[in-house]
C-alpha cells in the first residue's frame, strides 16, 4: 500500500474513532469514506439471549458501539436478516412464534404462529423468497413466504429435527433422534432421501451445492457428506456446536464449547489449527466479505474475531450477557434517515434512538 494510502487510512480511522465517540454519547453514527478507501457499510449485530439486548459492533474498528434493548423473554434465539425485504426474523428457541423485527430499531413488528418448539437455526433460499426453519416437536421443516410471512408448507422429516442447510435445489435437515439427515426437495415439497449416520446430528453447513458437513454428538464427530453419501468422518474431543465454511470452501470452522476453543479442519478431515476463544464458544458467523468470523462466547459476554486468512484471533469484543449469534447488515440504513453530505469526504450520518 502506498504512503499516501496509509495516511488516508490513518485519517479515516481517526475520523471514525472521533465520530464513534459522538455516537455513543448522542446516538449518532457517522460513516466516512473517500475516493481512495471504501469502508463496508454494515455492522455486526450480536444478539444476547440472557441480557435481552443486541450489541452493535463496528466491523472496521472492531469495537462495540452500543447495546439495544429487545422486548422479548430471555432464552436462546437466532436472528436472520433478509436483505431483500429489509426484515429481521427472530426465532425464540422453544417457543411457537417467529418474530419479525424492524432491523434498525429492533422493535417487534409481528408474530407468526409456526409450530411447537422452534429451533433457533433458519436459512433463506438464494433469492430470499423463502425462509426455512424447524419445528422440533412436530418433526417438520416449515417454509415461510418472506413477502407475506405466511406459511407455505410444513414438510414432515424424521424425529427431533434440529438444523437446516441449503443445497442447490433442496435443503438438508439434521434429525437428532433418528440419527439421520433428511434431503427435502422444496419445489416438490417432499423428502427425497434420509442419510443415516452413527451419531446424533445437530449442526449442519453446506456449500449450497451438494457438499454438507455435519457436527454430531453421542459420540462427538464431524461428518463429510457429498452427493448424499458419507465420504468421511472424524472423532472430536468433545461435542461440537457452531460450524461454518470458509469462503473458499476449503476449510470448516467448528466450535468446541466445553474446551473453549475453535478448530480449523480441512476437507480431508485434518485439524490444521486450534485456537483458544472466550468461555463457551457457541456459534460462528462469517462476515459477508469472508475475511473474518465472529465467535459468540456465551458465558463471558464476548465475541472473538478470527482472521480467516491467517487463522488467528485478532480481537475480543465485549457484548451483552449471553451472546448467541451474529448478523451482518447496516443497522443504520436509509430507514433511519441517512443523509449524504455534499462534499468530497462523503460523510454519511444516521440519527436514531439507540435504546440505551
Amino acid at each position: 500500500m502506498s504512503e499516501q494510502n496509509n495516511q488516508n487510512l490513518l485519517l479515516v480511522s481517526a475520523i471514525i474513532t472521533a465520530l464513534t465517540i459522538g455516537f455513543l454519547i448522542g446516538g449518532t453514527f457517522v460513516y466516512h469514506s473517500n475516493n481512495d478507501i471504501e469502508i463496508e457499510q454494515y455492522q455486526a449485530v450480536v444478539f444476547n439471549t440472557i441480557g435481552k439486548t443486541a450489541t452493535v459492533i463496528d466491523n472496521y474498528l472492531l469495537i462495540s458501539l452500543t447495546n439495544i434493548n429487545i422486548e422479548i423473554d430471555s432464552g436462546q434465539y437466532g436472528a436472520h436478516y433478509n436483505e431483500k425485504n429489509n426484515k429481521l426474523y427472530l426465532i425464540h428457541d422453544g417457543e411457537s412464534e417467529l418474530l419479525t423485527l424492524d432491523p434498525q430499531s429492533l422493535e417487534i413488528q409481528s408474530r407468526v404462529r409456526v409450530g411447537p418448539n422452534l429451533q433457533h437455526a433458519g436459512i433463506f433460499d438464494d433469492k430470499g423468497d423463502i425462509f426455512f426453519l424447524i419445528s422440533r416437536d412436530s418433526n417438520s421443516l416449515v417454509m415461510i413466504n418472506t413477502t407475506t410471512d405466511k406459511i407455505i408448507s410444513r414438510i414432515e422429516v424424521q424425529e427431533q429435527p434440529h438444523h437446516v442447510a441449503l443445497l442447490s435445489d433442496s435443503v438438508a435437515v439434521t434429525n437428532t433422534e433418528s440419527q439421520s439427515i433428511s434431503i427435502v426437495d422444496f419445489r416438490e415439497l417432499e423428502v427425497v432421501n434420509n442419510i443415516k449416520i452413527d451419531a446424533d446430528p445437530l449442526m449442519i453447513v453446506s456449500d449450497k451445492d451438494e457438499r454438507i458437513i455435519v457436527g454430531a454428538i453421542r459420540p462427538a464427530k464431524l461428518f463429510f457428506i457429498d452427493n448424499e453419501e458419507v465420504k468421511n468422518s472424524i472423532n472430536l474431543e468433545s461435542d461440537p456446536h457452531g460450524i461454518a465454511l470458509t469462503a473458499d470452501g476449503e476449510n470448516v470452522i467448528v466450535t468446541l464449547p466445553e474446551e473453549d476453543k475453535v478448530l480449523i479442519i480441512n476437507m480431508k478431515g485434518e485439524i490444521i489449527k486450534e485456537l483458544q476463544t472466550g468461555d463457551f464458544p457457541h456459534n460462528i458467523d462469517i462476515e459477508p466479505n469472508g475475511n473474518y468470523g465472529y465467535i459468540s462466547n456465551s458465558n463471558d459476554a464476548t465475541v472473538s474475531v478470527i482472521d480467516l486468512n491467517k487463522f488467528e484471533i485478532i480481537a475480543t469484543i465485549e457484548t451483552g450477557n449471553g451472546s448467541h449469534n451474529v448478523q451482518f447488515y447496516n443497522i443504520m440504513n436509509s430507514n433511519t434517515g441517512l443523509n449524504v453530505a455534499k462534499d468530497d469526504a462523503k460523510i454519511v450520518s444516521a440519527n436514531f434512538n439507540c435504546g440505551g
